[in-house]
C-alpha cells in the first residue's frame, strides 16, 4: 500500500483488519470468484437474464437469507463480523483534534 493510504489508516488497524479478514469463515471458505465473473457474463449477454443469480453456496445460505432480513438485523451481523476495537488513524486524529 501506498504511504499516503497507510499514514491515513494506520499500521495497527491494516493490519487487525488483515487479521479478521483471515479469520473469517466466508473469506476461508469462499469459492472461485470466477463463478460472479460467469453469472455477470450471462446477464450481461442473455437477451432474458434471470432476475436474481446465485452463484455458490454462500449466496444461497449466506447472502440471500441477509437480504431479506431487516436492515437493523443485517446492520447487527455485519458489524458483528467486521467489528475491530482499533481505530483508522485519520479517525483518532480527528477525534483528538476536536477535543
Amino acid at each position: 500500500l501506498s504511504e499516503d493510504v497507510q499514514a491515513r489508516w494506520g499500521e495497527d488497524f491494516l493490519r487487525v483488519q488483515a487479521k479478521n479478514i483471515s479469520e473469517n469463515f466466508l473469506y476461508r471458505h469462499a469459492e472461485d470468484p470466477n463463478k460472479v465473473v460467469e453469472v455477470l457474463e450471462h446477464a450481461v449477454l442473455n437477451s432474458k437474464p434471470e432476475i436474481r443469480y446465485r452463484p455458490g453456496w454462500q449466496s444461497k445460505y449466506f447472502f440471500l437469507p441477509l437480504s431479506m432480513a431487516p436492515v437493523w438485523l443485517v446492520d447487527l451481523i455485519i458489524n458483528r463480523m467486521t467489528y475491530s476495537h482499533v481505530k483508522p488513524a485519520g479517525v483518532r486524529k480527528q477525534h483528538l483534534e476536536s477535543n
